[in-house]
């Protein structure tokens, strides 16, 4: 997931920032290198494990919409990206946004609770949310409020919801 975020991000900025053009075949394939480059570092630090191919690697999840989901925050301002995947069709959709927050662990809370106004502007009912951050996932898990005391309000929104 973070190789396709960095590839999405780095995209991102040479558009906005650079004017550039985006080749979606050449971003696919720098994606596809990335997680054979990770996978085969991750095999080759274990012995008797053989590096296969990344097409092999999936994920089964039991709801029709699936949400990557990630956060990046620095000097005040946070970003948030998500591709949108259906698991019947090859479609994907993608979203972001940026605003202030004030920490890291904002940054990673806001960033889903984007993702989940999103799932709802769509009525997407049953979605599977797949995140980097363990403290925000356990937090929501368990239906507990993030450790952290100004975060306290944000955390209980998402009860409301």
């Amino acid at each position: 997931m973070g190789c396709t975020f960095s590839a999405i991000w780095d995209c991102r900025n040479k558009l906005v920032c650079k004017g550039e053009r985006i080749d979606l075949g050449r971003v696919l394939t720098k994606i596809s290198s990335t997680v054979q480059d990770m996978l085969h570092h991750m095999v080759s630090s274990r012995s008797n494990t053989r590096v296969g191919d990344a097409s092999q690697v999936q994920v089964h999840l039991q709801t029709h919409v699936v949400l990557f989901v990630d956060a990046f925050w620095g000097e005040g301002v946070m970003g948030a990206a998500m591709i949108k995947v259906e698991n019947a069709r090859e479609d994907w959709y993608l979203n972001s946004c940026q605003c202030s927050a004030g920490s890291a662990l904002e940054a990673e809370l806001k960033a889903i609770r984007f993702a989940l106004e999103w799932a709802l502007q769509n009525n997407w009912t049953e979605i599977s949310i797949l995140y980097d951050s363990q403290v925000v996932v356990n937090a929501l898990q368990k239906r507990n409020c993030i450790p952290s005391w100004p975060l306290t309000s944000l955390s209980l929104s998402f009860e409301e919801s």
